[in-house]
């Protein structure tokens, strides 16, 4: 039987506290007479402990290590460690409440149990806190890691299975552009054009990564299929920057997959598709802005932008980012590659 994260989650840590809290029973057992003292006394101790060793795991560190605002960090902290003191201290003061001070052993007393032994917890359980901390981080981003791993499997099967179909398209277009380029050579144009962005689609689906020139290329193909299907009536002002475009791999799609969209669900007889390419040796930033239908019927292929972002993490590594923002009925997206 496969056991649950979290089920597995609850047993690590439920073994955990049971040999933590039995390891001191028996030692505390031994040196106070009172089973009633001893068992109350204990459930402070303990509770003070796991108290703050959940507070510093879900709160504390969380903002130390992983929002990285160290002064909010070191708050939350002084304020867990007050928690702790406080909760222990109160074990004194309940002996005292019950009249039972004299049964207290003495090092209860002493200078070291009473500020040495506190810093010990504290330092203690900041250390199982911190530890727990990053093994529970690399087991997550194990496991996204085999997600994504998963996902991209699925992906390829996907692209095998649509790969025949693509195929018998892609011939079948070869023979209208044969048969119109006898009636028009526009027909004929378009139609090899179209032929040719097929053939891109599924010949580099098993490479995954492409040179940047090549869906550049293909994309203003994209851009020019949109035209004359729109009767010439869309402005497209498609803007390139900076140097170094030829040493650039990119996920395949990745542009492609944006422009499309854009002319999917934009308006664009009504307002131009603005599309900035920014490449720059360190990062490459493509953005695109269009006005968006007011309704659109057309069916969804699965294809759009949140699909795009998980092939962005699979592919890329944490090394891209993709934005969008609806302002003002106008889409936007921007996405960043970073050099590795």
């Amino acid at each position: 039987m496969k056991i649950s994260f979290t089920y597995r989650q609850i047993l690590l840590h439920l073994a955990w506290w049971v040999f933590y809290i039995g390891n001191f029973l028996i030692g505390m057992y031994m040196r106070m007479a009172d089973p009633g003292l001893i068992f109350f006394d204990m459930c402070l101790h303990f509770l003070s402990g796991i108290l703050f060793f959940y507070f510093y795991i879900n709160i504390t560190a969380y903002w130390i290590f992983e929002k990285k605002i160290f002064w909010m960090g070191a708050l939350l902290f002084i304020v867990n460690a007050s928690i702790l003191y406080g909760i222990q201290a109160s074990r004194v003061l309940y002996a005292d409440y019950l009249g039972k001070r004299n049964e207290i052993p003495q090092f209860y007393l002493q200078f070291h149990t009473l500020i040495l032994g506190y810093l010990r917890d504290v330092v203690q359980f900041t250390g199982y806190g911190t530890m727990y901390w990053f093994y529970n981080q690399f087991y997550k981003q194990q496991k996204e890691k085999l997600q994504l791993e998963q996902r991209s499997h699925e992906i390829e099967v996907s692209f095998l299975k649509s790969q025949i179909n693509e195929h018998f398209t892609y011939n079948m277009l070869n023979r209208f552009h044969t048969e119109a380029s006898k009636y028009s050579d526009q027909l004929a144009e378009g139609i090899l054009s179209l032929s040719d962005l097929m053939r891109y689609s599924v010949s580099e689906q098993e490479n995954t990564m492409v040179a940047l020139s090549e869906e550049i290329k293909y994309t203003q193909t994209l851009i020019e299929l949109n035209r004359q299907r729109l009767d010439n009536q869309v402005e497209v002002h498609f803007e390139q920057e900076g140097t170094g475009m030829a040493d650039w791999k990119i996920p395949h799609l990745c542009i492609l997959t944006l422009v499309e969209n854009a002319f999917k669900h934009g308006a664009l007889k009504q307002a131009p598709l603005e599309l900035h390419l920014n490449v720059m040796p360190e990062q490459l930033r493509f953005s695109t802005k269009n006005k968006i239908k007011p309704s659109s019927n057309e069916p969804s292929t699965g294809i759009g932008v949140k699909n795009l972002q998980r092939r962005l993490d699979l592919l890329c590594e944490g090394l891209a980012t993709l934005e969008y923002r609806i302002e003002e009925k106008y889409f936007y997206t921007d996405l960043v590659i970073k050099a590795p």
